[in-house]
């Protein structure tokens, strides 16, 4: 019996990489551990893109989480069938749970404010931010908490 890594030597060099802690994988994609190497290796966009928002964001929150919160909470992507995608679902060990969205305007989209009523009816309790490009936070009338992205940090 041939094992998967011989048929596929692709799936064998990720999970080599993993093991290595090169690699890191997040819901469907993986990330360089090395964020410097990271940096280094992504293509320079005049603007920075959403994804490169999303990229920052998921080394902040793994630093924190691994340094400042000692490995009490877990940070993994939500996304639903229907298309709905949280590029951050935060769950404490305490229970508590956070849903941080990404916009790149300066006030939140349609598509993020209903995403994030609909979490708040599925996760009752949940905190919702949606994290965008303006100079001051705001909390809108579905009272959903928008910060500038930079407050992240």
């Amino acid at each position: 019996m041939q094992s998967t890594a011989l048929k596929n030597p692709d799936v064998f060099l990720f999970e080599a990489f993993e093991a290595l802690f090169l690699i890191k994988p997040f819901g469907h994609t993986y990330f360089i551990e090395d964020a410097g190497l990271s940096f280094f290796l992504a293509p320079q966009a005049e603007r920075m893109t959403i994804w490169d928002r999303i990229r920052i964001l998921y080394y902040q929150l793994r630093v924190q989480v691994i340094s400042d919160l000692n490995y009490q909470a877990v940070i993994k992507p939500y996304q639903t069938r229907g298309g709905l995608f949280v590029p951050f679902l935060i769950e404490y060990q305490t229970g508590a749970k956070i849903a941080l969205f990404v916009d790149d305007a300066d006030y939140p989209s349609n598509k993020n404010l209903k995403a994030a009523t609909w979490i708040k009816k599925r996760f009752p309790g949940i905190q919702t931010v949606i994290l965008t490009l303006s100079r001051a936070p705001v909390v809108t009338d579905s009272d959903v908490l928008c910060l500038p992205w930079t407050m992240a940090f």
